[in-house]
């Protein structure tokens, strides 16, 4: 009997050990995610060699125009104080000169929380449209995705956002936003 007893519990030790071991992700339902920032535009990049490596996938019967980037800071529900880096193709008319006509896309966002938690997301079928002159306002549907780090890596969910630029020549560049979503991401 007592040989039974410890080759039932040697039998039961290893198929314990033998079973895989998984990572423990514990990954949240999605959250409301909102909050504000505030930044610069920093460059309307119209080199034709930066715009036909970074605009890949222009919409047809579209011409990518120049590539804009912006950057700044804020604070979002879930990261806390944020820094932000944004880049996307702004996209026109063809002809000579091509016409800007407000839509945008290709877009990606890098958003670093204050513990340094870096969450990526990206945007398409952005609308830019004319406010008060010299400012623009702009909206469009954030995605994030895989690919951040700490609590972010595996993120996931959506927000919109909604915001306005004071754009060169007239404007100082300043920009303002605010998004409102969901996301998903690790606890751990």
């Amino acid at each position: 009997m007592r040989r039974f007893l410890l080759l039932s519990a040697a039998a039961i030790l290893t198929a314990i050990l033998a079973t895989p071991v998984v990572a423990d992700r514990e990954f949240s339902k999605p959250r409301p995610m909102h909050g504000s920032f505030s930044g610069y535009l920093l460059a309307l990049n119209m080199d034709p060699g930066v715009i036909a490596s970074r605009c890949t996938a222009t919409p047809e019967g579209k011409v990518a125009i120049w590539v804009a980037s912006f950057e700044g800071g804020g604070n979002l529900t879930h990261l806390g104080s944020i820094y932000f880096y944004a880049e996307h193709c702004s996209y026109g008319t063809p002809g000579m000169p091509p016409m800007p006509d407000g839509s945008y896309g290709q877009g990606e966002l890098t958003l670093i929380a204050a513990n340094g938690d870096v969450l990526k997301a990206i945007y398409e079928d952005g609308i830019a449209y004319p406010l008060t002159p010299p400012t623009v306002g702009y909206e469009d549907t954030i995605v994030f995705v895989d690919g951040g780090t700490g609590r972010f890596t595996f993120a996931s969910g959506e927000a919109y956002e909604v915001g306005s630029v004071n754009m060169p020549p007239f404007g100082d560049g300043t920009l303002t936003a605010e998004m409102h979503g969901t996301i998903s991401y690790s606890k751990k």
